[in-house]
């Protein structure tokens, strides 16, 4: 294959406004749609217990990246899909519980044994989404450009981020690992290989690939003292 570099100044002058070389249009033509299930379960009265349980099943879609991102100019499919923020499964809990008095009568124990009070927040979401691409000579709109006739082709390579060239990768099989725990792999990257000469490869993965699912407890322990009335110090 004998390629022939030409020169930007010979490009330019066939151009309507040569003394501007390079004009750009932004339209806000991007669309996103966010469908969800939102449940709630709570208890806020209880002499003891109370608690509040929220849990969300969502998905948001749409153009991916941000008001200044690309659309792909030959298939709007290809940046089209999960968006960044989107999270499928967020689970939120927050509870407070009076622990039972133990002591009655002896003011010494009472006041060491009584008046305890646990409380604790949960959060539980799904892992961010994420894309594949590759770096190198297979990232550059050179190769691109051998491989399709034009290096205007438009990948996701980050939360947000895109790239104009280069290949999309493409899926033999389910990449995905457990990967919960600290050292393992997330993905198997024998499932990922390049694109045949001529072949478009997948900018949006067959397969729903995300981070690790995150979560977080907060756990707090009080002791009240009881004044006078309805009073009390806590500690």
């Amino acid at each position: 294959v004998h390629r022939v570099a030409l020169d930007d100044a010979a490009i330019n002058r066939f151009r309507p406004y040569p003394t501007n070389r390079d004009i750009r249009q932004f339209d806000y033509e991007g669309e996103s749609t966010y469908n969800s299930m939102q449940l709630t379960l709570s208890r806020q009265t209880g002499r003891r217990l109370q608690y509040f349980f929220t849990y969300t099943l969502s998905r948001t879609e749409g153009t991916l990246g941000d008001e200044y991102r690309n659309r792909d100019p030959f298939n709007e499919a290809r940046t089209y899909g999960v968006r960044a923020e989107d999270r499928t499964h967020i689970f939120n809990v927050s509870w407070n519980a009076y622990l039972p008095d133990p002591i009655d009568g002896n003011p010494v124990l009472a006041g060491i044994l009584n008046g305890w009070q646990l409380s604790g927040i949960s959060t539980v979401a799904s892992g961010i989404p994420i894309w594949l691409g590759f770096t190198g000579p297979a990232g550059s709109a050179d190769v691109s450009q051998g491989y399709y006739g034009t290096g205007d082709t438009v990948l996701l390579t980050a939360q947000g981020t895109q790239s104009i060239g280069g290949l999309a990768p493409v899926y033999t099989c389910d990449p995905r690992l457990d990967g919960r725990k600290f050292g393992e792999k997330m993905l198997d990257i024998n499932c990922i290989g390049v694109p045949a000469f001529g072949e478009v490869g997948e900018v949006i993965p067959p397969y729903d690939l995300r981070t690790p699912t995150r979560m977080n407890h907060d756990l707090t322990l009080f002791k009240n003292f009881a004044l006078p009335g309805d009073q009390r110090i806590q500690f």
